[in-house]
C-alpha cells in the first residue's frame, strides 16, 4: 500500500541522496541559512514557493514535479483548479510506501515502480529517513537496453563520480551490478517503491544509508 509523499519527505529524501552537503544546497536555493532548509524537513516550516526553482536546480529534480507536489499540499484547492487545465505527466505528485518492506521471498518480488521496469531484489539500502531503496533497471532511450547503471563511488560517503548522467554511468547485469556495488564500492541507481518515485544514486557507506541489506 502506498501514500502520497509529503514535500517534507520529497526534499528529506533529495538532501540525503545528494553528493552536496545541506549548507552547499540551501545557499544554491537562497535559503539565509540552512536551518531554514531543516525546518522544512522537519515540517515545521513550508516550502517559500518562490525557492522551489533554486531548490529543484540544487537538488537535480523535476522542478514541476516539485512545484506540483508543493501545491497538492498547501494550496489543494489551487491545484485542483491548475489540474483540470494541466496536460503533464506530473499532474499527480510522486507516490511513497507507507512504510518500509521486509526482506523478499522466492515469488514475492518488489513490485516495480513503472511498467517494463524491474527492482532487483537481491540488494536494497535502508535511508535515514527510513524509506528503501531498490537497484532499478533504466531504459537506454537510444538503444531500448534495460539495464542496471552503475557508476564509480565518490570520496567521503557520496554517491558517485559523474552524477546522474548516463555519460558517467556503466550499463550492467544483476551479477555484475551486485559485484561492483559489494566488492568495488560503485554507486547504483536506485529508487524506493512506488510510481513515480525519485531516483538516486546509492552505495554501501554512503552517509544516507543506514544499512544494507543483501538477500
Amino acid at each position: 500500500m502506498t501514500h502520497a509523499i509529503t514535500v517534507a519527505e520529497f526534499i528529506t529524501h533529495h538532501v540525503e541522496a545528494s553528493p552536496k552537503t545541506q549548507k552547499r544546497i540551501a545557499e544554491a536555493a537562497g535559503f539565509p541559512r540552512s536551518n531554514v532548509l531543516s525546518m522544512i524537513k522537519t515540517g515545521e516550516t513550508k516550502m517559500p514557493l518562490a525557492r522551489v526553482p533554486a531548490l529543484a536546480a540544487a537538488l537535480g529534480v523535476d522542478e514541476l514535479e516539485f512545484l506540483s507536489l508543493c501545491l497538492k499540499e498547501y494550496e489543494p484547492d489551487v491545484w485542483s483548479v491548475i489540474k483540470r487545465h494541466l496536460k503533464t505527466p506530473h499532474a499527480e505528485p510522486a507516490e511513497m510506501p507507507a512504510r518500509t518492506v521486509h526482506a523478499f521471498g522466492p515469488g514475492n518480488d518488489a513490485p516495480s515502480p513503472h511498467p517494463g521496469t524491474k527492482l532487483s531484489r537481491a540488494l536494497s539500502f535502508v535511508l535515514r529517513s527510513g524509506i528503501e531503496v531498490f537497484p532499478c533497471m533504466m531504459q537506454n532511450s537510444t538503444t531500448g537496453k534495460l539495464a542496471f547503471r552503475v557508476s564509480p563511488g565518490g570520496k567521503g560517503g557520496k554517491g558517485g563520480k559523474g552524477g546522474k548522467t548516463l555519460a558517467a554511468s556503466q550499463e550492467v547485469s544483476e551479477s555484475e551490478m551486485l559485484e561492483k556495488v559489494l566488492e568495488h564500492g560503485w554507486a547504483v541507481r536506485c529508487k524506493p517503491l512506488g510510481p513515480g518515485a525519485p531516483c538516486s544514486l546509492y552505495k554501501v557507506g554512503q552517509r544516507a544509508v543506514v544499512e544494507v541489506r543483501r538477500r
